[in-house]
């Protein structure tokens, strides 16, 4: 399928589909056997389009013509669903959360190093690590790639831009926290006490949903900037700058 009416209506689509389904909160509500799972808008909106990726990827193999696909997306729309898998499905949320959050975050190389990808980390989790590969194939951070490694170090721990630490044994995460500390890496967990030991973002469930706080004593020390949109959309802002 060659580029013109149909990526614009790829993109029209992509934003139909999750406001098709946004309630008055900015939320999306995905549903499946009688359950619901309340998404923030911005992580449906990743969802719609790694799927719209991956279905212009097939017409174009299949050669279908652009009229056929649209009409294929607009039958897919008034049906749209997750994973019967509740711990898949909140896996999927959490790895687009630490992409959008990176989103807001600023980096003291950005200019520096303004066509280097922006290296994502992941500690402890290699199945968490391909998903969010997956996720963000294609997508940029400050018009920078986004590459995504599975570490097994500190020290390559440190030649990244965000690390998240699936790790859940308190006195490894603290060590790595304890060196990541003063360096200009965005750590995020997921964990019991995360922020508390010096991390700076922490993923947990409350009240069906995924949140994120945010430790502003730590992303201060790391020398991070972060968006004031991001502080608002935090559950919980702990600390000082």
């Amino acid at each position: 399928m060659q580029p013109g009416p149909c990526e614009h209506a790829l993109t029209d689509m992509r934003i139909k589909l999750v406001r098709a389904l946004a309630d008055e909160s900015h939320e999306v509500v995905l549903r499946r056997n009688g359950g619901n799972l309340q998404v923030p808008l911005a992580i449906a909106d990743c969802w719609a389009a790694r799927m719209l990726r991956k279905l212009r990827t097939a017409a174009t193999a299949f050669r279908l013509p652009c009229a056929l696909f649209l009409g294929f997306l607009l039958v897919l729309a008034s049906s749209i669903d997750v994973r019967a898998d509740p711990s898949a499905r909140e896996r999927e949320i959490r790895g687009a959360l630490v992409y959008k959050i990176a989103r807001f975050v600023s980096w003291p190389d950005e200019e520096s190093a303004s066509r280097e990808p922006m290296v994502f980390g992941i500690f402890g989790d290699a199945d968490f690590a391909q998903l969010i590969a997956e996720n963000v194939a294609g997508l940029k951070i400050h018009d920078r790639p986004v590459e995504v490694v599975e570490i097994t170090g500190i020290d390559a721990a440190m030649r990244c831009h965000v690390v998240f630490i699936a790790a859940d044994e308190p006195p490894v995460v603290r060590e790595w926290l304890a060196v990541l500390g003063p360096s200009p890496v965005l750590t995020v967990g997921s964990q019991p006490g995360f922020l508390a030991s010096g991390g700076i973002i922490n993923l947990e469930a409350f009240e069906n949903r995924i949140v994120f706080s945010v430790n502003l004593e730590a992303s201060a020390q790391s020398g991070l900037g972060l968006d004031s949109r991001l502080l608002r959309a935090a559950h919980r802002v702990e600390g000082r700058p």
